[in-house]
């Protein structure tokens, strides 16, 4: 769960996952053959959670960047910056490398991603 005054910092670091992972382009597979989409999931991640590989709607990856970000949190009881380093996954120095990259993010070099991030996260209505 995500606390009330946590969210805003949370939807910055997945925007900032977004731009890392795929500049905002929504491209598929990567060239790794693993990373799929605007967050850069796994299968291994998506069924960590409990959810459909690939995601079939960029809602449906936002939701799932965003409780495999909380599930590592949880898992590895650490803070919201670390857990975007287990989100990555890999060596402590790979994920101390992703999180450099993370902080270098400036949403201006990442044109049009601040629209794709809004779209993302903009859930249909429900009658």
């Amino acid at each position: 769960m995500i606390a009330l005054p946590e969210i805003g910092m949370v939807a910055v670091l997945l925007f900032k996952i977004m731009c890392v992972e795929s500049a905002g382009t929504q491209t598929g597979f990567h060239p790794d053959g693993k990373s799929y989409g605007l967050f850069g999931l796994t299968q291994i991640a998506c069924q960590d959670i409990g959810v459909s590989f690939p995601p079939e709607t960029i809602q449906d990856e936002y939701v799932a960047a965003a409780k495999y970000l909380v599930k590592m949190k949880e898992r590895h009881d650490c803070d919201w910056l670390t857990a975007a380093g287990w989100y990555h996954g890999g060596s402590e120095e790979r994920r101390e490398a992703y999180i450099d990259k993370l902080m270098a993010v400036k949403p201006e070099a990442y044109p049009g991603a601040l629209e794709v991030f809004c779209e993302a996260v903009h859930a249909e209505k429900v009658d």
